[in-house]
């Protein structure tokens, strides 16, 4: 007999904030938090014995009465069935299911616990279940039936933690059907080796040589190395069923540990992390498993329960209790009395008795189990605590609740989900085999576009004048630089004459920064043209909702259209600048002689008012005062007069330039069928050849997978689906929910 050890529980693991009572569930989404679900526990709990999962038929004939079971109601076996298929139809990971998980470390007799609450005689100590989680599902058949085991590996519950090469080996495994799983068969099942024989010439016992779950659809390779691999993902779902048997379902994970002696050390951290996801789960009742003979705070699982998992779905469970020699702490936890009944999980421990290598298939071992807890001291803790019988009743009375309370927002989730998933696979677009599919599917997407550019394309604005304007030469520096013109052509025309030369030059001086300013003003138009359609393409070719080519190759045609339209934009304007500055100045602009005697009148009556103001009498010398700052061929009345000369042709001008910028070249480029918003359309699609149509619209392999991917989702959602409207129906129909 072991010495015992002192119990050191962690603080911590007690230290819960009290939730509320129901038991929450939480997918992918949130889901509402059930109300009142332990009152129905407790009260369950306390209803009557059961024994969800033993089978007398296997091995003794000790009783025809069939112990009372919470889901013996009938919209609790549609529930429950409903449950079973959700986990089995490779939902897992979408759903959060709820269901009963044992946790623990290496060695604290978990194997033996699942043995005692689901009757399968796991063999203890080889290790061929801790290295992959097993699934226990029990139903109760029609009084008379046979009683059957069905062994099948399903989907896994949790993504994969392991870093494994991906491997669907397991698919292919064919479901195992007996009517008895004994320890020899359950371990030449799991473990035994031998040459692959077609299957009609086998042998029972060769069929479960060549099945070998463990090697050859687990993929285990135990030891250490890159070519090795000690643990699966997939799930073990081990289907029980007979009319003495009853409805329960629990998981088993493999046990955590610190120290990889024969495995990876990334594989130890993948087994932590499986088991923290599956803690993780609120819709998870977690069990968390110590050996009452080892030092509870040395048992990591119980750290990570009291971070990870809520104390209103935690069990705690003492396994090989009948290994102690001094109890009393062990019992002062589980009852809830004395110095650590603060260390107590939520409603106590359980407390259980470990099968050993010398209980044999004619054992009865709820009878040794009942005989060492009704003795002193193990009778100072609850009944409602000791033994696997009370422990299986109160788990089942703990998963009907949970299933019970959470079931309609677990329809809720499968109808989101799967609407989901039907909005993403249709964004993708169907297959396009042929020519006219594809080509289908650019003008679809190229109509959106066309759709969205015309309405947000809008007039682009004109020219703005003062920046023509700032460019231009203002006051006394205009004034000298008419003056010197005037000096230089002075002598190609007789004294008082201006040469027509000096206007011109002046005019082409001062429009001379047009062509740059214009230009700079499409490059802006054309950025922000650019920065428009590319975001309107986004829109409705985005990566997230269409091809990925068809996205890149339409960005690439929207950059052509945009490099094309703007270079024709910048040819025309050049061409107009050259025909300003090459030919001669002239205009049919009425404006131009009235502005320009408007000018002329308000210079001829300042020179009056200035003259008459500084004279009494009009003599001779003050006439040719006068003369002299009238008349125009004096050099201060000619600058005077090109100046307003060249200012209103200019102001004219750039009008005229602005005007026929905006309306002729800027227009054209933004509006221009062929331009950078315009250009992608259904004409444009129907120019394409096969060759270019096939480019543009061929399927890319992420496409296909993500189709692919999608439409594995749609599927499985769907028949989850199925699943849960009919068990809605049906307990509707029952109503009894």
């Amino acid at each position: 007999m072991a010495q015992p050890t002192t119990l050191s529980i962690p603080s911590s693991l007690f230290e819960f904030e009290r939730k509320s009572p129901g038991l929450p569930i939480s997918p992918v989404g949130t889901y509402p938090e059930s109300q009142g679900t332990e009152s129905q526990v407790d009260y369950a709990a306390g209803s009557g014995a059961t024994s969800p999962c033993y089978d007398n038929g296997h091995y003794q004939d000790k009783s025809d009465v069939i112990p009372e079971n919470p889901f013996d109601s009938e919209s609790s076996r549609v529930l429950f069935d409903a449950i079973d298929k959700l986990q089995s139809c490779g939902v897992s990971q979408e759903l959060a299911i709820p269901q009963l998980v044992i946790v623990g470390g290496q060695s604290t007799g978990k194997s033996s616990l699942l043995q005692s609450l689901t009757d399968i005689p796991f063999p203890v100590g080889s290790g061929c279940c801790t290295r992959f989680a097993t699934r226990i599902v029990s139903r109760r058949t029609a009084p008379g039936s046979r009683s059957s085991v069905k062994v099948t590996i399903v989907e896994p519950d949790v993504t994969d933690k392991f870093g494994y090469p991906p491997d669907d080996t397991y698919k292919e495994f064919p479901p195992y059907v007996t009517d008895h799983l004994g320890v020899e068969e359950f371990t030449q099942l799991m473990e035994s080796v031998s040459p692959v024989q077609p299957f009609m010439f086998l042998t029972q016992r060769h069929l479960l040589q060549t099945l070998q779950i463990t090697t050859n659809y687990m993929g285990i390779k135990r030891g250490k190395g890159h070519s090795t691999k000690n643990f699966a993902s997939q799930v073990l779902r081990i289907e029980l069923s007979g009319p003495s048997r009853s409805h329960f379902s629990i998981l088993d994970v493999p046990g955590i540990f610190s120290y990889a002696h024969d495995v990876n050390e990334a594989e130890e951290h993948g087994v932590r992390q499986m088991v923290e996801e599956y803690m993780r789960q609120t819709a998870n009742i977690v069990i968390c498993v110590a050996a009452a003979t080892a030092d509870l705070s040395t048992q990591e699982i119980f750290k990570m329960a009291a971070n990870f998992v809520d104390k209103s779905r935690l069990v705690g469970v003492f396994t090989k209790c009948d290994r102690l020699e001094n109890p009393n702490e062990v019992i002062d936890i589980a009852s809830g009395y004395g110095k650590d009944s603060t260390r107590s999980i939520k409603d106590g421990w359980f407390v259980v008795r470990n099968r050993s290598d010398a209980d044999d298939e004619e054992f009865d071992f709820k009878e040794a189990e009942r005989k060492l807890f009704s003795r002193s001291p193990w009778d100072r803790i609850p009944e409602n605590r000791r033994g696997s019988v009370q422990l299986q009743k109160y788990l089942g009375n703990l998963l009907c609740a949970q299933i019970r309370g959470n079931f309609p927002a677990i329809q809720e989730s499968v109808r989101k989900l799967l609407s989901d998933a039907k909005d993403s696979r249709k964004s993708l677009g169907e297959p396009r085999p042929n020519h006219s599919l594809r080509q289908r599917y650019i003008r679809d997407v190229v109509e959106k576009y066309h759709t969205v550019a015309t309405k947000a394309l809008k007039s682009p604005g004109s020219l703005a004048k003062d920046s023509l304007r700032s460019q231009s030469h203002r006051g006394a520096s205009f004034v000298d630089e008419i003056r010197e013109q005037l000096h230089i052509w002075q002598t190609t025309e007789l004294p008082g004459m201006v040469n027509t030369e000096v206007i011109q030059i002046l005019y082409k001086t001062q429009s001379e920064q047009w062509q740059r300013i214009a230009e700079q003003h499409i490059e802006n138009i054309a950025d922000d043209v650019e920065r428009a359609s590319n975001s309107i393409l986004e829109d409705v070719c985005s990566p997230d909702n269409c091809s990925k080519i068809l996205c890149e190759e339409l960005a690439r045609a929207l950059t052509h259209f945009q490099h094309e339209a703007k270079q024709k934009a910048l040819r025309e304007l050049k061409e107009h600048c050259r025909r300003e500055r090459e030919t001669h100045l002239q205009t049919t602009d009425a404006r131009f002689h009235e502005r320009l005697q408007a000018l002329r009148t308000v210079r001829l009556l300042e020179a009056i008012g200035n003259s008459f103001s500084s004279f009494k009498g009009l003599d001779l010398s003050s006439s040719k005062v006068l003369f002299h700052q009238l008349h125009h061929s004096i050099e201060g009345n000619m600058v005077n007069d090109v100046h307003d000369v060249v200012k209103v042709y200019y102001e004219l001008s750039l009008e005229a330039f602005i005007r026929y910028v905006t309306n002729d070249i800027v227009e054209d480029f933004v509006s221009f069928s062929k331009g950078p918003l315009l250009g992608l359309s259904t004409d444009w699609v129907f120019t394409l050849t096969d060759e270019e149509v096939h480019r543009l619209a061929r399927e890319d392999d992420e496409t296909m997978e993500r189709r692919s991917h999608y439409d594995g989702v749609i599927e499985k959602l769907q028949t989850a689906h199925e699943i849960a409207e009919k068990a809605r129906i049906q307990t509707r129909n029952l109503g009894d929910m």
